[in-house]
Protein backbone atom coordinates (compact mmCIF):
# COMPACT_ATOMS: atom_id res chain seq x y z
CA UNK A 1 0.00 0.00 0.00
CA UNK A 2 0.84 3.35 -0.65
CA UNK A 3 0.09 6.41 0.97
CA UNK A 4 0.72 10.52 -0.08
CA UNK A 5 -0.67 14.20 1.26
CA UNK A 6 -2.02 16.28 -1.57
CA UNK A 7 -2.87 19.86 -0.91
CA UNK A 8 -5.83 21.35 -2.47
CA UNK A 9 -6.62 25.41 -2.10
CA UNK A 10 -10.37 25.62 -2.26
CA UNK A 11 -11.96 29.09 -3.53
CA UNK A 12 -15.45 27.92 -3.74
CA UNK A 13 -17.79 25.70 -3.42
CA UNK A 14 -16.63 22.00 -5.50
CA UNK A 15 -16.41 18.12 -4.89
CA UNK A 16 -13.00 16.46 -4.99
CA UNK A 17 -13.20 12.55 -5.82
CA UNK A 18 -10.43 10.80 -5.39
CA UNK A 19 -9.81 8.40 -8.26
CA UNK A 20 -8.19 5.26 -8.34
CA UNK A 21 -7.11 2.37 -11.20
CA UNK A 22 -7.43 -1.32 -10.30
CA UNK A 23 -3.56 -2.54 -10.75
CA UNK A 24 -3.60 -5.78 -13.06
CA UNK A 25 -3.13 -9.28 -11.54
CA UNK A 26 -2.77 -12.76 -12.93
CA UNK A 27 -4.20 -16.04 -11.62
CA UNK A 28 -1.45 -17.60 -10.10
CA UNK A 29 -1.54 -21.79 -10.14
CA UNK A 30 1.28 -24.09 -8.66
CA UNK A 31 1.14 -27.46 -9.48
CA UNK A 32 3.43 -30.64 -8.04
CA UNK A 33 4.67 -33.09 -10.71
CA UNK A 34 4.37 -36.48 -8.65
CA UNK A 35 7.06 -39.00 -9.93
CA UNK A 36 5.54 -42.07 -7.99
CA UNK A 37 1.80 -42.14 -8.22
CA UNK A 38 1.24 -43.69 -4.78
CA UNK A 39 3.33 -41.21 -3.05
CA UNK A 40 2.89 -37.26 -2.44
CA UNK A 41 6.84 -35.89 -3.82
CA UNK A 42 6.39 -32.91 -2.07
CA UNK A 43 4.72 -29.33 -1.84
CA UNK A 44 4.77 -25.71 -2.99
CA UNK A 45 4.13 -22.35 -1.60
CA UNK A 46 2.38 -20.00 -2.23
CA UNK A 47 -0.75 -21.03 -2.63
CA UNK A 48 -3.55 -20.44 -5.98
CA UNK A 49 -4.31 -16.95 -6.30
CA UNK A 50 -4.14 -14.20 -8.02
CA UNK A 51 -1.03 -12.06 -7.79
CA UNK A 52 0.13 -8.26 -9.14
CA UNK A 53 1.90 -8.83 -12.45
CA UNK A 54 4.18 -6.34 -11.72
CA UNK A 55 5.67 -7.32 -8.52
CA UNK A 56 8.06 -10.57 -8.11
CA UNK A 57 6.47 -13.51 -6.42
CA UNK A 58 8.06 -15.45 -3.44
CA UNK A 59 7.89 -19.09 -4.40
CA UNK A 60 9.30 -22.60 -2.76
CA UNK A 61 9.23 -26.60 -3.20
CA UNK A 62 8.96 -28.21 -0.23
CA UNK A 63 10.41 -32.59 -1.03
CA UNK A 64 8.60 -34.78 1.08
CA UNK A 65 11.02 -37.57 2.65
CA UNK A 66 12.31 -39.84 0.05
CA UNK A 67 11.91 -37.44 -2.87
CA UNK A 68 14.46 -34.65 -4.09
CA UNK A 69 13.65 -31.19 -6.22
CA UNK A 70 14.62 -31.39 -9.68
CA UNK A 71 13.20 -27.85 -10.99
CA UNK A 72 10.53 -25.36 -11.81
CA UNK A 73 8.67 -24.92 -15.34
CA UNK A 74 5.68 -22.56 -16.26
CA UNK A 75 3.77 -21.97 -18.94
CA UNK A 76 4.42 -18.47 -21.19
CA UNK A 77 3.03 -16.13 -18.68
CA UNK A 78 5.48 -16.92 -15.77
CA UNK A 79 9.62 -15.54 -15.80
CA UNK A 80 11.20 -18.04 -13.23
CA UNK A 81 14.51 -15.98 -11.52
CA UNK A 82 16.39 -19.85 -11.50
CA UNK A 83 14.50 -22.51 -12.51
CA UNK A 84 17.19 -25.00 -10.48
CA UNK A 85 16.47 -23.28 -7.15
CA UNK A 86 14.30 -24.65 -4.34
CA UNK A 87 13.34 -21.47 -3.48
CA UNK A 88 13.24 -18.27 -6.07
CA UNK A 89 10.90 -15.90 -7.98
CA UNK A 90 8.73 -16.20 -10.64
CA UNK A 91 6.87 -12.79 -12.35
CA UNK A 92 3.61 -12.61 -13.93
CA UNK A 93 2.43 -11.22 -17.36
CA UNK A 94 -0.76 -13.02 -17.56
CA UNK A 95 -2.63 -16.32 -16.05
CA UNK A 96 -0.21 -18.95 -15.61
CA UNK A 97 0.69 -22.43 -14.14
CA UNK A 98 4.46 -22.99 -12.17
CA UNK A 99 5.32 -26.74 -11.70
CA UNK A 100 7.78 -28.25 -8.58
CA UNK A 101 9.42 -31.22 -10.67
CA UNK A 102 10.54 -33.57 -8.20
CA UNK A 103 12.61 -36.91 -8.61
CA UNK A 104 12.45 -40.48 -6.71
CA UNK A 105 15.48 -39.98 -4.24
CA UNK A 106 17.59 -43.32 -4.75
CA UNK A 107 18.50 -44.55 -0.96
CA UNK A 108 20.53 -47.63 0.21
CA UNK A 109 20.14 -50.02 3.65
CA UNK A 110 23.01 -49.86 5.98
CA UNK A 111 22.72 -52.18 8.81
CA UNK A 112 24.93 -51.43 11.46
CA UNK A 113 25.81 -54.36 14.39
CA UNK A 114 28.20 -54.49 16.96
CA UNK A 115 30.10 -57.29 17.77
CA UNK A 116 30.15 -58.08 20.44
CA UNK A 117 27.24 -56.63 20.88
CA UNK A 118 27.63 -55.57 24.71
CA UNK A 119 31.31 -53.77 23.95
CA UNK A 120 29.76 -50.76 22.87
CA UNK A 121 29.13 -47.67 24.75
CA UNK A 122 25.12 -47.32 23.57
CA UNK A 123 25.74 -43.55 24.46
CA UNK A 124 28.86 -43.37 22.14
CA UNK A 125 28.08 -45.30 19.57
CA UNK A 126 25.92 -45.21 16.26
CA UNK A 127 23.12 -47.61 17.51
CA UNK A 128 22.38 -51.11 15.94
CA UNK A 129 19.36 -51.21 12.86
CA UNK A 130 18.97 -49.88 10.12
CA UNK A 131 19.45 -46.57 7.81
CA UNK A 132 18.55 -45.08 4.77
CA UNK A 133 21.38 -43.33 3.02
CA UNK A 134 21.95 -41.89 -0.10
CA UNK A 135 24.18 -43.81 -2.14
CA UNK A 136 28.38 -41.71 -2.54
CA UNK A 137 26.91 -39.51 0.71
CA UNK A 138 28.78 -40.20 3.57
CA UNK A 139 27.42 -41.81 6.54
CA UNK A 140 28.92 -40.74 10.33
CA UNK A 141 30.36 -43.90 12.07
CA UNK A 142 30.71 -43.69 15.91
CA UNK A 143 32.14 -45.79 18.66
CA UNK A 144 32.83 -45.91 22.28
CA UNK A 145 33.66 -48.79 24.14
CA UNK A 146 32.27 -50.02 27.59
CA UNK A 147 34.96 -51.21 30.11
CA UNK A 148 37.43 -53.78 29.41
CA UNK A 149 37.09 -53.34 25.14
CA UNK A 150 38.62 -51.68 22.85
CA UNK A 151 37.49 -50.71 19.55
CA UNK A 152 39.65 -52.54 16.77
CA UNK A 153 37.87 -50.81 13.47
CA UNK A 154 34.44 -51.45 11.41
CA UNK A 155 34.43 -54.28 8.98
CA UNK A 156 32.21 -54.33 6.14
CA UNK A 157 30.64 -58.02 6.69
CA UNK A 158 28.68 -57.79 3.13
CA UNK A 159 27.53 -55.59 0.17
CA UNK A 160 30.28 -52.13 -1.02
CA UNK A 161 31.08 -50.01 1.02
CA UNK A 162 34.19 -47.99 2.06
CA UNK A 163 35.23 -46.74 5.27
CA UNK A 164 37.41 -43.67 6.07
CA UNK A 165 38.56 -44.33 9.55
CA UNK A 166 39.12 -41.07 11.50
CA UNK A 167 41.59 -40.89 14.01
CA UNK A 168 39.69 -38.60 16.31
CA UNK A 169 36.97 -41.34 17.71
CA UNK A 170 34.65 -41.66 14.31
CA UNK A 171 34.54 -42.75 11.00
CA UNK A 172 32.51 -41.99 7.74
CA UNK A 173 31.10 -44.90 4.74
CA UNK A 174 31.26 -43.75 1.21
Amino acid sequence: STFAITTATINGDCVITANFKELPTAKLTMLVNQPDPNKVAGAVNPANGFYRTDIPIWIEAIPNAGFAFVNWTATANATIDNANARRTFITLTGDAEVTANFAVKETLELTVQWNPEHAANPFLTTAEGIYYVEPGKPFALLQGTENGYTFTGWSVVSGTATITEVHNGGSAVD
